[in-house]
């Protein structure tokens, strides 16, 4: 999407990089219970995503809005469920 509807910075696009690394970090510490990794990739994409946000996507265009309140609904989703093995202990 960003191709078609806007060009995207190469800051933005490392911003997006290590994004990536951090959900990978958050989702391998969250399954494996290892409380050290679940921490820091959470606290990375916090951070992180938190200026993607506040920098890059404020008035972008609606479809690319749209698509990216999918994704945090997605990654969401996907966290708590994570969380929610974690705590039952399987």
């Amino acid at each position: 999407m960003h191709w078609t509807l806007r060009e995207v910075p190469l800051l933005e696009q490392a911003l997006h990089g290590l994004l990536f690394v951090a959900i990978l970090g958050l989702t391998v510490g969250l399954y494996r219970q290892e409380l050290t990794l679940t921490v820091g990739g959470l606290g990375v994409l916090a951070v992180a995503g938190g200026l993607d946000e506040f920098v890059y996507h404020r008035g972008i265009p609606p479809e690319e809005t749209d698509t990216h309140a999918k994704e945090h609904l997605v990654l969401f989703i996907f966290v708590a469920t994570g969380l929610c093995t974690w705590l039952a202990g399987t």
